[in-house]
């Protein structure tokens, strides 16, 4: 059944430290961001920061510019943002429940941003693979980790930062000493912290090759990367425990990520005889090397995006072929090789794992996972918010 109903959208201008007048319109969405309580989302857009309640009413307005990457802190009080108005690049941070900005410094681009699990520390890279971090409480001045960086973690339980190199080399950073308290020079590409942080995980690298690849639109060359498999180290004694070998020559690891019940999950494109032949989402039991998979369908993602749920036991993970849309898959009890699509991309996660939201053509999708049902929220230009309900 569907059911049509007509919301008037009223979206406030915010600047730094006082509202102004009232904006009518809502620009297309670039990312989202639900709040920790999941009460509220943020919607980076072109022209800055629309902050949602859980009815999906604008509540308020940040005004930061085009936004490239936002995050915010785990107990709420931050929305760290990196955003770009004209030729001019910054790096802030925002108390929305006061609508200041306290803190801002001019930057290269930046698209990634992760807060230390104490909240006290943000890590940021840019678009020159640098990694760096800055001290909130105290907003001191930034300080470079390091160069070349391909991917970088915090630890759940503390002020480490693990991160790996364009080098192929593998480090634990902790940010209190400034100091690299363990490395590593196995050639690996990703790194992934388990949940309870005492391991560590990485795909080692065995170099690349060049691959004459095949799609809808015709041939192109590309350097495609060789795995042996995973490498696990315990952080407490400081040696390798386990080392799962990947014999499939098909097959690409890429974003690895720890399940809730002690697996690895790795998403990645499969190629055989150099064409691509599907999207996959793969989990590896580390002890016994069993292996599961789950086909995204649909071709090659072309650039999409996975999505951890907060709880560890589903992924959404992003197909751009025909469009985008955005496939749900339980990987935990009860496991089901049957995806659950819907429509749009740039998944968030609300904290409680039940609902993702995704960036549509006409607005934003709310899917409940537990019901299967989905509310599309439409934002035309005459600013009313169209709701429609589906099964």
């Amino acid at each position: 059944m569907r059911q049509l109903i007509l919301l008037c959208l009223i979206l406030f201008s915010i600047i730094p430290v006082h509202a102004q007048a009232l904006q009518s319109e809502f620009v297309r969405a670039r990312m989202l961001a639900w709040h920790p309580s999941g009460e509220r989302l943020a919607v980076g857009t072109d022209n800055g920061i629309h902050l949602l309640n859980t009815q999906f009413t604008a509540t308020a307005y940040l005004n930061t510019g085009s936004v490239y990457a936002m995050a915010w802190s785990h107990d709420g009080r931050y929305l760290a943002v990196a955003s770009k108005t004209g030729e001019t690049c910054s790096l802030e941070i925002w108390q929305p429940e006061s609508l200041k900005n306290i803190w801002s410094a001019p930057s290269c681009e930046i698209y990634s941003l992760d807060w230390s699990t104490t909240d006290d520390w943000l890590a940021f890279q840019d678009t020159m693979e640098q990694l760096y971090i800055i001290h909130v409480d105290s907003l001191e001045a930034i300080n470079m980790v390091a160069m070349n960086v391909r991917n970088y973690e915090w630890h759940p339980q503390n002020n480490w930062l693990a991160f790996t190199t364009q080098e192929q080399t593998i480090a634990v950073y902790d940010v209190s000493l400034r100091d690299i308290v363990w490395e590593n020079d196995q050639a690996v590409e990703y790194v992934t912290w388990s949940p309870a942080g005492n391991h560590l995980a990485a795909i080692i690298s065995a170099g690349s090759k060049t691959l004459n690849l095949l799609n809808e639109a015709g041939a192109y060359s590309m350097p495609w990367p060789q795995w042996h498999g995973i490498h696990v180290w315990n952080l407490q004694s400081g040696g390798l425990e386990n080392s799962l070998e990947i014999t499939d020559n098909a097959t690409r690891l890429g974003r690895l990520h720890w399940i809730a019940d002690g697996r690895i999950g790795s998403y990645y494109d499969k190629v055989r005889n150099e064409i691509f032949i599907e999207d996959v989402v793969e989990t590896w039991d580390l002890n016994t090397g069993h292996r599961s998979s789950y086909d995204l369908g649909g071709g090659s993602s072309r650039g999409g995006t996975v999505t951890w749920s907060p709880d560890l036991t589903m992924v959404a993970a992003e197909t751009i072929w025909q469009g985008c849309t955005t496939n749900i898959f339980h990987l935990v009890s009860p496991a089901s090789q049957e995806q659950m699509r819907i429509t749009g991309c740039g998944a968030a996660w609300t904290p409680d794992s039940r609902y993702v939201t995704t960036i549509t053509e006409q607005g934003l999708q709310h899917y409940d996972v537990l019901t299967d049902t989905a509310v599309e929220y439409v934002l035309p230009e005459s600013g009313l918010q169209t709701i429609h309900e589906s099964n």
